[in-house]
């Protein structure tokens, strides 16, 4: 079964765009997806319309009691699916795909000027970072997944589990444009992670931390035992890795 996805993360909180005459910031929450994202329903006769009655509608709602200023930038394409998404999409945008409509929002975003007052800048630096984390968090997961499935594929298909994981580690560190060494790194984190620091990963997913200190944590660990681990990811969690 196709999964269906809605990426509610990209939550882009205090980085506003300042516009002229003193206009109140606006704190965005952008949201990428499917159907499910975009809120789209069947009508009685079968045909599909697009509402705001969308999981990202109710995440929105539920976000604007805390931050009543906050826009909702819906970019969710009906009969996307992960598979499309990184791989060319099935909606057209201004920018191209779905995912490149997205980039190209955070870069406008990010191009704006840098006016405010000192506490401003020190908000937004602190929104990015929990930013930061959350997708670190998330590349950590799709990581393990991708590698989990491809090396088993590779394996099926007559590699030897060295050759598979030097291909994982390979197409793991051009997505996300590293050395193969950092790949390397990149899937020995995910793993350690998601199968033996759970807690750890979800403070990052909550955006505490930091990629880098999830990093040091896995490493000075890395000669501990499986029940070792579980005791620092607990620890951990209720510092909330600071």
């Amino acid at each position: 079964m196709i999964r269906r996805f809605v990426v509610a993360a990209i939550f882009l909180l205090l980085v506003t765009p300042r516009l002229a005459l003193a206009t109140p910031q606006l704190p965005y929450y952008l949201s990428l997806g499917d159907s499910l994202a975009r809120g789209v329903q069947p009508l009685p006769n079968g045909t599909l319309v697009e509402t705001i009655q969308g999981y990202t509608d109710d995440v929105y709602g539920a976000l604007r009691f805390k931050h009543p200023l906050l826009q909702h930038k819906k970019l969710g394409c009906s009969g996307e699916t992960t598979t499309t998404m990184l791989t060319g999409g099935v909606c057209q945008y201004p920018a191209g795909n779905q995912v490149d409509q997205a980039v190209a929002f955070i870069a406008m975003l990010a191009a704006l000027d840098t006016t405010g007052t000192d506490t401003e800048h020190i908000d937004e630096l602190t929104a990015l970072e929990a930013l930061k984390s959350a997708i670190s968090a998330r590349q950590a997961r799709i990581t393990d997944a991708f590698a989990t499935s491809h090396r088993a594929k590779l394996i099926k298909a007559g590699s030897t589990p060295a050759d598979a994981r030097r291909s994982v580690c390979a197409q793991i560190a051009l997505a996300r444009r590293d050395s193969p060494s950092k790949g390397n790194r990149h899937v020995g984190l995910a793993h350690t992670l998601v199968h033996e620091m759970p807690l750890v990963l979800r403070a990052l997913e909550h955006g505490h931390g930091s990629e880098w200190r999830a990093t040091l944590i896995a490493r000075e660990t890395a000669h501990l035992s499986t029940e070792h681990h579980a005791e620092i990811d607990a620890v951990e969690d209720r510092y909330r890795l600071r």
